[in-house]
């Protein structure tokens, strides 16, 4: 009879539970580090505390390390990823700390920035109320008598040319002169039927025209000749068409800075930058006005 002896497993088949135990805890401490050390790349770095790059002692056990701070303003894919590696690291209720962490630190960082944005808007506001509003009165104001007060100024020029430039002749210069916020004792004497005092009007309101339109343009030598013109008003009908000239370049002056600020905003710029890039831009037409309007004046002088 023969007998059966029991198998008996060889050493290394006695040990191979324990070398695929252990290279489960070698390929999952692996594949732990490697989501730690990515979780740690998506964190703030320098809010980081603790961090510990090595291996858990065993599967069971994982590694203690306190959670990292996230940082703020991360996207939904950025968090689902955050939320997966930091469950492989720390497990579920760590995972579930962080990203409840991350949200109510996005809440708050929205917040702060709405808060920012309407502290800054408040302020804009303000200073435009303060320091910018006559700027769009003006251009509200220019936008509604522009266009009126362009058409009447060619039927002065067309008048004066004309030879019709006495008092009554041109009904419509003292509007035009209030419209654009000419002093009262100026657009009385324009639209007096007085001949002395009409002709004082038109002087005053070339004069003011000038300085006004012209500011910070004009030479020495300019201004000279614009006060041998107004002197002249009355007396030459080429004087006064100089006076209406003059108004003319305003309203063209005008014209442009409508156009300059209904360009900006389309453009995007903020409101309360478009007064002081307006001005800026503005300034090269002004001067080629100037130089257009003196070049008349010149003209003008040469046919005496």
């Amino acid at each position: 009879m023969v007998q059966i002896l029991p198998y008996v497993q060889s050493p290394l088949e006695q040990l191979t539970p324990y070398i695929n135990q252990a290279a489960t805890d070698i390929a999952g401490g692996f594949k732990q580090r490697s989501a730690a050390k990515r979780l740690e790349a998506l964190m703030n770095p320098e809010s980081v505390q603790g961090a510990n790059d090595s291996a858990p002692n065993s599967s069971s056990t994982p590694r203690t390390t306190t959670p990292a701070t996230p940082r703020q303003g991360f996207n939904p894919t950025a968090v689902a990823e955050i939320s997966n590696l930091a469950n492989q690291v720390y497990g579920k209720a760590g995972a579930d700390a962080i990203v409840t962490k991350i949200l109510q630190d996005q809440k708050l960082a929205d917040k702060e920035a709405l808060d920012i944005r309407k502290e800054e808007r408040s302020s804009e506001r303000e200073f435009e109320k303060t320091e910018l509003s006559p700027f769009f009165e003006n251009i509200a104001n220019n936008r509604k008598i522009l266009p009126s007060a362009m058409q009447s100024n060619e039927q002065i020029i067309d008048a004066i040319i004309n030879g019709n430039v006495g008092p009554g002749s041109l009904p419509h210069i003292g509007a035009i002169a209030r419209d654009l916020g000419v002093p009262d004792s100026i657009t009385k004497a324009l639209e007096s039927t007085d001949s002395k005092e009409f002709n004082s009007g038109v002087k005053q309101l070339m004069g003011r025209t000038i300085k006004d339109t012209f500011r910070g343009t004009t030479s020495a030598r300019e201004i000279q000749i614009a006060e041998s013109v107004q002197a002249e008003i009355g007396v030459r009908p080429e004087a006064n068409l100089a006076a209406a000239w003059a108004v003319q370049s305003d309203l063209m002056i005008k014209q442009e800075e409508l156009r300059l600020y209904d360009q900006l905003l389309e453009q995007g710029v903020p409101r309360s930058k478009i007064p002081s890039v307006v001005n800026k831009q503005i300034s090269p037409f002004i001067k080629q006005v100037k130089d257009e309007y003196f070049q008349a004046i010149d003209e003008l002088r040469e046919k005496k």
